[in-house]
């Protein structure tokens, strides 16, 4: 795992978002729907079902499903929210990553550090009053996220947000000051995730992902 600092232009009070991924991991859609054009009818058909299953997921008994709740936002900002982003609270991000799998914690923590730790780094032998704004750079040959800000993280399976994000990126921006005591840096993360409605594969077979809905709801 490789991660570096791009500095950003200016010196204004404020962390500068990095730009949302240029990839958007989508599975490609020949692999879950047929390419031939649908009729008037199957297209009336598949939007009446969508309507009635993202209604279902979305709706007053998904929300008192233990463990669906964030889910359920989800679902109620994406027929809601007019394409608008979703923000999340501080809290809300402390309780994603407080549900990461194992493997993704001590990636989290690593990265998060290892951003600190460049940002200490570069600004070391800076004149005291320094100000420099940074995004995250991923610098993993082997990324898909490679040359841009994010990094991948997972959920565990079963938790709240595993059914709300699953497998999503993170990224990180501060703004740091270099001062007679050191280095004071304020930073914050970035979560980025879509509904992609795709496939995954598992054991080498290609397979659709699934949600249980709640019987009361059926």
């Amino acid at each position: 795992m490789s991660i570096d600092i791009k500095i950003i232009c200016g010196t204004e009070a404020s962390i500068p978002d990095p730009p949302r991924p240029k990839r958007s991991g989508d599975t490609d859609p020949r692999q879950y729907f047929s390419m031939r054009p649908m009729t008037g009818e199957q297209r009336k058909s598949l939007r009446r079902a969508a309507e009635e299953l993202s209604g279902a997921l979305s709706g007053f008994w998904m929300h008192r499903v233990p463990g669906k709740r964030q889910a359920a936002i989800n679902m109620d900002h994406y027929l809601t929210g007019a394409g608008q982003d979703r923000e999340f609270s501080s809290g809300n991000v402390d309780d994603l990553f407080d549900t990461l799998t194992e493997s993704s914690t001590k990636r989290h923590y690593s990265l998060e550090q290892g951003f600190l730790d460049k940002i200490r780094e570069d600004l070391s032998g800076s004149a005291v009053g320094t100000i420099r704004r940074y995004n995250s750079l991923n610098s993993d040959s082997s990324s898909s996220n490679w040359g841009e800000p994010w990094f991948g993280l997972s959920s565990k399976d079963g938790t709240s947000w595993f059914y709300a994000v699953g497998s999503f990126w993170v990224a990180f921006g501060g703004r740091a000051r270099r001062d007679a005591n050191g280095v004071e840096v304020y930073y914050r993360a970035y979560v980025y995730d879509r509904y992609s409605w795709d496939v995954e594969r598992d054991s080498g077979m290609t397979i659709g992902k699934t949600t249980f809905i709640p019987n009361e709801i059926e």
